[in-house]
C-alpha cells in the first residue's frame, strides 16, 4: 500500500521555488506575495478571500545575509571550547576566571598563550592540592575574581582589564540603564577581546553568546542592519556553565537576568532554578529549620520505636541526626543534593549579611556523629540568624549578583565596540 503524503491542501506538482538564475521564480513570488482582493467584490467575501490568503514575507530572501543575522544570533565556538568543566567542588568562580582568561589570552582562544588550566592557576595564586578540599565559598567574591584575573596577567606577561557591565547596587554599581546594559553585553559577546562572567545565585558561570528572537514568525531571518535597534525582539543569553553535575549548556531570557540583578536583599531570583520565581532567604532559611525538626522528630520516633520493640540502640546520640543532613552552618541538606556549584562570597557587600551563599552541598565532620548535638548547636544558631537578618536602619538596597567583563585591552571603550 502507497504511504499517504501530507502535503497541504494547495500543493502543485509543477511548482518551482528558484529559476535558473538563482532568483524567486515568479510563481513562488506570486504566492509570497499574493495581491490584495478586486475591490469590485461583495465586501464580505473580499474579506473572506483575504484572510485565507497566505501572509506575505516581509523580507525578501535575496536581502537574508549572514552579516544581518549574526547580529541577532551570537555564538562562538571558542568562547564554548574554552569552559572549564567540570570543576571542583566550589570552585565555579576560578573555573570561570580560567574559561575566560583561556578565550582572551591562549591559542585555543583568541590569544597565543598556551592553554591554562584550573590547577596552574590555582597554583599560581598561592593554593596548594588537594583542590577538591577547598572551601572557596568564603572568599571567593567579584572582587577577588578581577584581583586575580590581573595576577594571572601579570604572570603570563599579558596585558588586561576588568569591571562590570552591569551591577545594580552596593559597590561597583554601573550607572546606566537596563538597556544600555544589554546593549553593553550583546557588544562584549561579539567582541574577540572582550568575556563576560555572570554572578548568580551562589554560583558563577560563563555566558558565551546571545539569540535575538524575532516575535513576528515572519521576520525569523530578517537579521539587523547596521546601527538598527533591536525591536520587538527577546534575548536570550546563552550561558556555559563549568558545573558538571547541571547543563553544560543553557539559555536565559535577558529580561530574567535584568530582575536577578534588580532584586535587593533578602529577595533573590535562582538563575539555575528560574521556574521558582522570586524567592525570600528568610522564608528558605525558615523552611531549613522546619526540615531539620522534621528530621529530629522522625529519628526520635523511630528511636522509640525500637526501644519499645526491646531493641538497643547504639550509635548516635539522641537529640542528634546523621551529619550526612547538616550543613556547616546547621541547615538541612537535600539528599539529592549533588551540585558542585559552590557557594560565592560577598566580598564587595557589607557585612551585615556577608556569606549569604548556602552551604547544601557539603558537610562538616564537627556536626552530627560525634559533634556538638542539636540543643547545644540551635541556639546560638538562632541568635545567629536573628542578629543577620534584622534589617538595619538606613541601610541601602544591596545585591552581589552581577554581570562582570574581562578583557584583553588595557581599557574598553563600551561606544567604540
Amino acid at each position: 500500500m502507497k504511504r499517504k503524503k501530507y502535503l497541504g491542501p494547495s500543493y502543485r506538482d509543477d511548482l518551482t521555488i528558484f529559476g535558473p538564475s538563482g532568483a524567486l521564480h515568479p510563481d513562488m513570488e506570486a504566492l509570497m506575495n499574493p495581491k490584495p482582493a478586486s475591490s469590485s467584490e461583495d465586501g464580505e467575501e473580499a474579506a473572506t478571500t483575504l484572510a485565507n490568503q497566505p501572509d506575505p514575507v516581509s523580507i525578501n530572501p535575496d536581502e537574508i545575509t549572514l552579516e544581518r543575522l549574526s547580529r541577532t544570533r551570537v555564538l562562538m565556538h571558542p568562547r564554548w571550547a574554552c569552559l572549564s568543566r567540570g570543576q571542583y567542588k566550589f570552585s565555579c568562580g576560578i573555573s570561570s576566571l580560567t574559561s575566560v582568561f583561556n578565550f582572551l589570552h591562549s591559542r585555543i582562544g583568541k590569544g597565543s598563550l598556551p592553554p591554562l588550566t584550573q590547577e596552574m592557576a590555582l597554583l599560581a595564586l598561592g593554593f596548594a592540592p588537594p583542590f577538591s578540599g577547598i572551601r572557596f565559598g568564603p572568599f571567593t567574591g567579584n572582587a577577588t575574581l578581577r584581583n586575580w584575573y590581573g595576577i594571572l596577567c601579570q604572570k603570563c606577561g599579558v596585558e588586561g582589564s576588568c569591571g562590570f557591565v552591569y551591577k545594580k547596587y552596593g559597590p561597583g554599581r554601573t550607572p546606566i540603564s537596563s538597556t544600555e546594559a544589554h546593549s553593553r553585553l550583546c557588544k562584549a559577546l561579539a567582541s574577540d577581546t572582550m568575556a563576560v562572567v555572570y554572578h548568580l545565585n551562589n554560583h558563577y558561570n560563563v555566558p558565551i553568546g546571545y539569540d535575538m528572537t524575532h516575535m513576528d514568525p515572519r521576520d525569523a531571518y530578517r537579521g539587523l542592519l547596521e546601527g538598527e535597534a533591536p525591536v520587538d525582539k527577546t534575548t536570550w543569553v546563552i550561558i556555559g556553565d563549568p558545573s558538571k553535575t547541571t547543563p553544560p549548556i543553557r539559555s536565559l531570557k535577558w529580561s530574567f537576568i535584568n530582575d536577578d540583578l534588580s532584586s535587593t536583599y533578602p529577595d533573590f531570583y535562582d538563575a539555575r532554578h528560574p521556574e521558582l520565581g522570586l524567592q525570600n532567604r528568610r522564608d528558605k532559611k525558615k523552611a531549613k529549620e522546619r526540615a531539620r525538626q522534621e528530621l529530629l522528630d522522625k529519628e526520635q520516633e523511630a528511636r522509640t520505636k525500637l526501644e519499645e520493640a526491646g531493641v538497643a540502640v547504639d550509635g548516635e546520640v539522641e537529640g542528634r541526626i546523621p551529619s550526612r543532613h547538616l550543613s556547616p552552618r546547621g541547615g538541612v541538606t537535600h539528599d539529592d543534593a549533588t551540585d558542585d556549584g559552590g557557594e560565592t562570597s560577598d566580598d564587595d557587600a557589607d557585612s551585615e549579611v556577608g556569606g549569604e551563599a548556602d552551604c547544601d552541598t557539603e558537610t562538616d565532620p564537627a556536626v552530627g556523629e560525634g559533634g556538638p548535638s542539636l540543643a547545644e548547636l540551635a541556639p546560638p544558631l538562632a541568635a545567629h540568624r536573628n542578629a543577620k537578618t534584622k534589617p538595619k536602619a538606613g541601610k541601602k538596597p544591596r545585591n552581589i549578583h552581577a554581570l562582570m567583563y574581562f578583557s584583553s585591552m588595557t581599557s574598553v571603550n563600551w561606544d567604540k565596540l
